[in-house]
């Protein structure tokens, strides 16, 4: 019976390869000087059918099963097409035609794409203006960006630019304001921006100095949805890493370290809890950034961290929290509230409480970020009696 079932399962795997290339072969032409062949058809009839060809030949496979022949032999038949139907740009068909390259990015490794992903990026730049088919685009084109290779970085960065991608994404995140999108649309365009903020610091500035952009995120920050403020959080972690921005994040932070900090708190979810921690070290990077935020938040920013180092549930929070408690290399008011919160009795708790637990790998992990603490603030003990 299941000789049976695995054959009827590869007939029919057979039977959409055929199809597969049956639709694609109505778009293949040669060009006498290269040798590879090309896809191009600007029939829309032929474009949607062959789209529709490659989703049900996928629906046949999935991580698991990426190494089977057929389709590691026809991954670069289907991404000529793809490159060509989304540069084509038709509204009827290139959203069609991003989700299927969605489906595509999560069957196959990176690295049998990567050949492609100069032009898969140059292609899904141009779409991702199109408001229609502008949240399938982000979202392929924040996957293949991810995994970039570092050699192709430079080449990359010069399509985003010449596209004026990072110009795009940030007049599609403004069209939020007006309550024509949803909220996972602006989780996808502002995931995106952080991609290509990471990736490549030279496109912060178009980011942190567009004044309505700004504005936009400081209303976010106050709204409850934690969708929302997630998505806000990667963007200003983001901008954070240039100290420019960080100053410029600061100069009107309020909203920003309020919510910062309330997306710490226990009640809200690991990864809002460990991207609002990460802001913070960002933000404390230099001296005079720190200064500016303990001004603003000294308190409320202490207490949380304390409170997550002493009675915090994850192992990764505490950690995180650790790392934000060094802003102690600074001078400022912050210290005194350390004290007042006990964090020598936190850090102290939490290294019995591991030396007490059955495991000791954890003990080696976190031991040197407490130890330093505690160093540190027996030796600052003396500047605050």
């Amino acid at each position: 019976m299941a000789s049976s079932k695995g054959g009827n399962t590869t007939a029919h795997m057979n039977t959409l390869h055929q199809r597969l290339y049956h639709a694609l072969n109505l778009g293949f032409r040669r060009v006498s000087d290269e040798k590879e062949k090309k896809w191009e058809c600007t029939d829309i009839e032929i474009q949607r059918h062959v789209v529709r060809s490659i989703s049900a030949f996928l629906d046949c496979f999935s991580r698991a099963t990426a190494n089977h022949r057929l389709i590691k032999d026809s991954i670069s038949d289907i991404a000529r097409a793809l490159v060509f139907i989304l540069g084509y740009r038709n509204r009827a068909v290139v959203g069609l035609a991003a989700n299927v390259l969605i489906k595509l990015l999560r069957i196959v490794p990176p690295s049998l794409l990567q050949s492609y992903s100069l032009d898969l990026v140059e292609s899904l730049s141009s779409s991702v203006q199109q408001m229609e088919a502008s949240l399938p685009c982000a979202v392929a084109l924040n996957a293949i960006l991810v995994n970039v290779r570092e050699t192709k970085e430079k080449e990359v960065w010069k399509v985003l630019e010449e596209g004026r991608t990072v110009v795009s994404v940030v007049a599609n995140l403004q069209s939020f304001s007006e309550g024509n999108v949803s909220v996972e649309w602006f989780q996808e365009m502002a995931s995106l921006l952080s991609t290509v903020m990471l990736k490549w610091p030279q496109s912060r500035y178009l980011v942190w100095n567009d004044p309505d952009l700004m504005g936009l995120l400081e209303s976010v920050s106050q709204k409850p949805d934690m969708d929302l403020r997630f998505a806000a959080l990667k963007l200003y972690s983001s901008l954070a890493l240039c100290g420019h921005g960080a100053n410029e994040l600061l100069d009107n932070g309020k909203a920003m370290l309020d919510m910062m900090i309330s997306c710490m708190d226990e009640s809200s979810p690991p990864n809002a809890r460990i991207e609002g921690f990460k802001l913070a070290q960002r933000l404390a990077t230099g001296n005079r950034e720190c200064l500016k935020m303990i001004n603003i938040c000294s308190d409320p920013l202490v207490k949380v961290i304390v409170w997550t180092i002493r009675s915090g549930k994850l192992e990764n929070d505490r950690i995180e929290a650790c790392k934000l408690a060094f802003i102690t290399r600074w001078e400022g008011k912050h210290h005194i509230y350390f004290w007042k919160y006990r964090i020598s009795e936190a850090l102290l708790s939490l290294v019995v409480e591991n030396f007490c637990s059955e495991s000791p790998w954890m003990v080696m992990r976190l031991w040197k970020k407490k130890f330093l603490l505690l160093r540190r603030y027996s030796m600052q003990i003396f500047y605050l009696v």
